[in-house]
């Protein structure tokens, strides 16, 4: 924690590794509680977030090129045009859904904040570190250099964990989404949902995290999330305490999840022909 005005905040290090969701869980508890009633930190939370996308999506980009594929399309908003003042998530449309990758190095490379832009966020190590990384992305599409990148960066990943052996099933890892959703009732639509599970419940602090295996591209507001699910979706969604309810959409058909629901845990599943089980 630091002082500003007499105030404690959370530090830089600190809000990243919440966002990282990083720390120890009495830790964590504690930068949830200062979230829930410290506006300026959530306000900040929010900044960092949003600031660290254009950076995720440079690094994507960058990665794609680096491979000695063709440049990829511009980045285009994905928005949900259904929801009111929807914020969308800004990606690359062929990016539509991709939570991992570039995230951890976004935040790092990121500035964040109205403070930020002063003695907390946005330090200029932090500006240089993004200017580096996307100078490097840059270059790595030269095939010379590139070459000289792989040179380097291959045995540093060969000393990672050993490859799984030949005919193992291959993990999946979830994918991770953190927002902040507007005060009240939020909408959940699923599309094209198969033999697909959904969870809702509860976690501390003004964030909500989305958890998702199997094809998903998801669109998010402050108001609702729009998930196309294909088959076999499996997707856990938790929500501060500051969402009431949640009105869930399946094609014509709404389900009102309430308060006490959210609180408990709740789960849906759905057959082959996207009908709810329950």
């Amino acid at each position: 924690m630091t002082e500003l005005d007499g105030v404690r905040h959370l530090t830089d290090g600190e809000v990243v590794r919440y966002l990282d969701g990083e720390g120890s869980g009495a830790e964590r508890d504690g930068w949830s509680r200062h979230l829930a009633g410290c506006e300026r930190c959530t306000r900040e939370l929010r900044t960092l977030r949003s600031e660290s996308g254009l950076v995720r999506d440079w690094l994507a980009r960058a990665d794609f090129e680096g491979d000695g594929r063709r440049p990829g399309p511009a980045v285009q908003p994905v928005r949900d045009p259904g929801a009111v003042g929807a914020v969308g998530v800004d990606r690359p449309a062929r990016d539509a859904g991709r939570f991992r990758g570039a995230d951890r190095r976004a935040r790092v490379a990121a500035g964040a904040g109205d403070i930020g832009r002063g003695a907390r966020f946005g330090a200029p190590w932090l500006r240089a570190a993004a200017i580096l990384l996307l100078f490097a992305g840059a270059l790595a599409a030269v095939p010379p250099v590139r070459a000289w990148v792989v040179d380097r960066v291959t045995p540093l990943l060969a000393s990672g964990d050993a490859a799984a052996p030949e005919g193992a099933p291959t993990p999946v890892d979830p994918q991770v989404l953190r927002f902040i959703p507007d005060a009240g009732p939020f909408i959940v639509t699923l599309d094209d949902a198969a033999e697909a599970t959904l969870r809702l419940g509860r976690v501390p602090g003004p964030e909500a995290v989305l958890r998702a295996t199997g094809g998903v591209e998801p669109v998010v507001s402050a108001t609702g999330l729009r998930l196309t699910a294909g088959v076999g979706g499996d997707f856990e969604l938790r929500l501060p305490s500051h969402t009431t309810r949640v009105r869930l959409r399946l094609g014509a058909r709404e389900i009102n999840v309430g308060a006490a629901d959210l609180d408990r845990g709740w789960v849906l599943s759905l057959d082959r022909e996207g009908r709810p089980l329950r």
